[in-house]
C-alpha cells in the first residue's frame, strides 16, 4: 500500500484537496447560493415554472363572515418576491357568461372590482413551509372598499339584491419585476338565507363501467391503478347525503370486479354492495345496460332485442355480484336517442329516461331545463316521463384530475346560477347530472359531495325520488324526439353470426355456464358504441375462439384401414376429448360404396375429464374391395365441424351376383371341357388301324 501511495503525483492531489475544499464551501453556503440562483432565474422561466391550485374553498357564503380557501403555490422564485392579487368581478348571471369566465374571458360589460386598495398585493412570505396560502376574505354588501393587504375585504357593490355568483381570480405576481407568474379564477357564491325559496333539486348520475373492464375472452382487465381508482370512487360515496345520488353501474365492470383476484376488486364490491343494496341503501342503483350501447343504433340496425339482452345480463349481474336487482325504469341513455331506440328500451322495461337534451324536440327554453318532459302523443312510448340531461353540467367532469377542488367548485357555482335564473319560482325545479365520462375524479365528486350536502341553494336527490316528484304531473310540457343519427354500432351481420355461434356452443357444451356466459358477455361487449371495428371483431370472436378449443381437443380413434369378411359388419371408431367441460356432438358418416343400417347420425355425449366413446357403426358392403368411410363430428345443431377423418374399409365377401357368376362361370367351363373331351375320343377311334386278325 505505501508505494501505491508514492505513485500518485503531487498534481492530482492537489486538484482533489482543491474540489473536498469546494465542497465544503458549498455545503456552508448553499442557502445563500439557491437565493442567488433563483433571484437571476428569469421572468419568462419562473412565469412557466410557477403553478397555483386551489386546496380548499368554502363553497357557499351565506354571511359577512365572509370566504375561506387554501391555495397552493409552486414557484421556482423565492417566496419574500411572491405576492397574490384578488380580483373580485361583478355578478355573472347567464350561463354563457359564466362559461366565457371559465375561458379567462370577462364579459365586456362586467366591470371589474379590484378588493385590494391601489392595487396592492398580498405580501407571501410566509409560504416557506408546504407552498400553503390560508385565506379568510370577508364580504361587504355595500359599495365600500376596506381591505387591508393581508386580508381583502370582497365588496360586492350592491344596493339591492346581492345574493348570486361573483367570479373571484387570484393572481401570482412577481413583486419585483411586477410579472404575472400564474392565475385562477374561482367564485363567490353569496347565498344569505331566503325565506320562502325552494331550492334546485339536483339528481346526479355516477357512472361506472363505461370503459371496458373485460378482455375478449372475458379475463378481467382491472389492473393496480384502475382498481385503486374504483376504491376511492366507492369510498367517496360517503360524501354524499343518502338519496342524494345515482350510480349507474355497467354490468361488464362488476363481472370484471368479480372475476378479478386482487383483494381490492372484492373491496370494491362490498363497498358497493354497502352503499347501494341491504336494507337501507345510501344510494340508488339505477338500470344499466351491460356494456354502453347506443340503442338507437342496435334497434335501426334490426337487434332491438340485443337492448333487452343488454339490460337483462346486465341485472343479473348486478343480483350476483351485489345481491340486488334494480327495477328497469328509470335508466340513463347518453347516446343519441331517436324514435327506434326508444322503443327499445320501452321493450326492455324503461320508460321513464334520461336523455341527452339535443335528443329532444319541444318548446324551446329560455333559462336552463328544470322540468321533465312527458312524451306527446305518436312517440312510440308516449306518455313517459323523459328528463334531459344537462350538457354543460355533465362536461364539468370530463377533465377533473388537474385540479379537482377548483373543478368541483366551478360546478357547484354553475349550478348556483342555474338557481339564481328564477330564484323566488313557487314550483319545484330540478336538473339532472348524466356525464358520460367514466369513473370522474374521486376527489372531485368528493367535494361536490359535501358542497350539495351543505348547500343554502341545492337539494340533492336520486332519480327515483324526482321522477316520482313528476310522475302524475299533468302540467309537464310535451316533447318528441328528434330522429337522431346513431353515433355508432356493430352491423346486424356481425351480431347475427356471432349469436348464432354462440348458441352452437351452448348445446355442445350444455349446463356449463362457466364457459358460455363469459362468451356470451364478449358479444355483449361487442355491441359498445365506444369500440371500432378492429376491436369490435376481437370480441365478436370468442364464440368462434371457443369452438375452435372444443375442436382441437377432440381426436377420432380407430382411423385405419379395416378388413370385412362378411358383407356386413360393424366399424369402431372411437371420439376422444381433452377438454374440461362434457360435450354433446354427433357423428356423421358418409360412403358411396357402403350402406348403414344403423343410419349415418350417432349421438355421442363425453362426460369427466379425459372422456372417450366408441361407437360401432353397422355397414353393409356393395362390392369387394377398398371403399372410403367418411366420419364427420359436428354439434347437435349440425354446425360447424369439429373434427373429421376418412377410413379405408377392404371387402373380400364375395356378393350373390359374383358367386352366381362364378358358378356359371365353371359351369360353361365344365361343359365346354366335356365336349371338348368327347370331341377328342371320337376323333381317335376313326383315325385308328384295323385288327390283322379280322382280315
Amino acid at each position: 500500500m505505501e508505494g501505491l501511495r508514492t505513485t500518485v503525483p503531487h498534481r492530482p492531489a492537489a486538484r482533489l484537496l482543491a474540489a473536498w475544499v469546494a465542497l465544503v464551501i458549498a455545503t456552508l453556503t448553499g442557502p445563500l447560493a439557491s437565493s442567488a440562483r433563483a433571484a437571476a432565474i428569469p421572468a419568462t422561466t419562473a412565469a412557466v415554472r410557477s403553478t397555483m391550485s386551489l386546496i380548499y374553498q368554502q363553497p357557499w357564503v351565506e354571511s359577512s363572515a365572509g370566504l375561506r380557501l387554501r391555495l397552493g403555490i409552486d414557484s421556482p422564485l423565492p417566496a419574500s418576491r411572491l405576492g397574490l392579487k384578488v380580483v373580485l368581478y361583478s355578478e355573472t348571471t347567464t350561463r354563457d357568461a359564466f362559461e366565457a369566465t371559465l375561458r379567462g374571458a370577462e364579459p365586456a360589460s362586467e366591470v371589474p372590482i379590484d378588493s385590494v386598495p391601489a392595487g396592492g398585493t398580498i405580501p407571501l412570505a410566509g409560504i416557506e413551509h408546504g407552498g400553503k396560502v390560508d385565506l379568510h376574505l370577508p364580504v361587504d354588501t355595500g359599495n365600500s372598499s376596506n381591505g387591508s393587504t393581508t386580508s381583502p375585504v370582497l365588496s360586492l357593490d350592491c344596493t339591492t339584491y346581492c345574493p348570486g355568483v361573483y367570479p373571484l381570480e387570484f393572481v401570482l405576481f412577481d413583486t419585483e419585476l411586477g410579472t404575472q407568474l400564474a392565475a385562477l379564477t374561482t367564485y363567490l357564491v353569496y347565498a344569505p338565507p331566503q325565506t320562502g325559496a325552494l331550492k334546485l333539486d339536483v339528481a346526479m348520475v355516477l357512472p361506472l363501467g363505461y370503459q371496458p373492464a373485460l378482455g375478449a375472452r372475458g379475463a378481467s382487465l382491472l389492473g393496480a391503478q384502475r382498481l385503486n381508482a374504483l376504491t376511492a370512487m366507492g369510498n367517496v360515496l360517503d360524501a354524499f347525503a343518502p338519496g342524494t345520488l345515482s350510480v349507474a353501474v355497467h354490468g361488464q365492470l362488476l363481472a370484471a370486479l368479480a372475476r378479478n383476484r386482487r383483494p381490492a376488486a372484492r373491496g370494491v364490491v362490498a363497498r358497493l354492495a354497502h352503499a347501494l343494496g341491504g336494507t337501507t341503501p345510501s344510494e340508488q342503483l339505477v338500470a344499466a345496460p351491460f356494456s354502453a350501447i347506443d340503442p338507437t343504433a342496435l334497434a335501426r340496425a334490426g337487434l332491438s332485442a340485443e337492448v333487452a339482452t343488454q339490460f337483462g345480463v346486465s341485472r343479473r349481474v348486478d343480483s350476483s355480484t351485489l345481491g340486488l336487482e334494480p327495477p328497469p325504469s328509470p335508466a340513463v341513455d347518453t347516446t343519441p336517442l331517436g324514435p327506434a331506440g326508444l322503443q327499445a328500451l320501452a321493450t326492455a322495461g324503461a320508460h321513464e329516461l334520461v336523455v341527452p337534451a339535443a335528443s329532444l324536440a319541444g318548446p324551446a327554453p329560455t333559462t336552463t331545463t328544470v322540468t321533465p318532459y312527458r312524451l306527446i302523443p305518436g312517440s312510440p312510448d308516449a306518455g313517459s316521463v323523459v328528463f334531459a340531461a344537462d350538457a354543460g353540467l355533465g362536461a364539468r367532469f370530463d377533465d377533473t384530475t388537474s385540479d379537482a377542488a377548483l373543478a368541483a367548485e366551478q360546478l357547484l357555482a354553475e349550478l348556483a346560477v342555474v338557481y339564481f335564473e328564477q330564484p323566488f319560482l313557487s314550483t319545484r325545479r330540478a336538473v339532472v347530472i348524466a356525464p358520460s365520462t367514466d369513473g370522474p375524479n374521486a376527489s372531485f365528486l368528493r367535494e361536490v359531495g359535501a358542497g350539495l350536502r351543505d348547500s343554502p341553494l341545492l337539494n340533492g336527490v336520486d332519480l327515483d325520488t324526482l321522477f316520482e316528484l313528476y310522475r302524475n304531473d299533468p302540467h309537464l310540457p310535451g316533447a318528441h324526439l328528434m330522429n337522431e343519427e346513431p353515433t355508432g354500432g356493430p352491423s346486424a351481420a356481425a351480431v347475427k353470426s356471432a349469436r348464432s355461434e354462440l348458441a352452437a356452443l351452448a348445446r355442445i357444451v350444455p349446463g356449463s355456464p362457466a364457459l358460455t356466459i363469459p362468451v356470451e358477455e364478449s358479444v355483449l361487449l361487442a355491441e359498445s358504441a365506444r369500440f371500432d371495428s378492429s376491436r369490435r371483431a376481437a370480441y365478436f370472436g370468442a364464440p368462434a375462439h371457443a369452438l375452435g378449443l372444443v375442436a382441437r381437443s377432440l381426436s377420432l380413434g380407430g382411423i385405419h384401414t379395416i378388413t370385412l369378411t362378411a358383407r356386413s359388419g360393424s366399424v369402431p371408431i372411437t371420439v376422444s376429448s381433452q377438454y374440461h367441460y362434457p360435450l354433446d356432438l354427433v357423428m356423421h358418416v358418409r360412403s358411396t360404396d357402403l350402406t348403414f343400417p344403423g343410419g349415418t347420425r350417432f349421438a355421442i355425449h363425453l362426460a369427466g375429464p379425459h372422456p372417450f366413446q366408441t361407437v360401432r357403426i353397422p355397414v353393409r358392403t356393395l362390392t369387394s374391395g377398398v371403399t372410403t368411410l367418411q366420419v364427420t363430428l359436428r354439434g347437435p345443431s349440425g354446425a360447424p365441424v369439429l373434427e373429421q377423418g376418412r377410413l379405408s374399409i377392404r371387402s373380400t365377401a364375395l356378393s350373390g351376383v359374383a358367386v352366381a357368376l362364378s358358378i356359371g362361370a365353371l359351369a360353361v367351363l365344365a361343359i365346354w371341357w366335356a365336349r371338348s373331351f368327347r370331341r377328342r375320343r371320337r376323333a381317335g377311334r376313326s383315325h385308328a388301324p384295323s385288327d390283322p386278325a379280322a382280315t
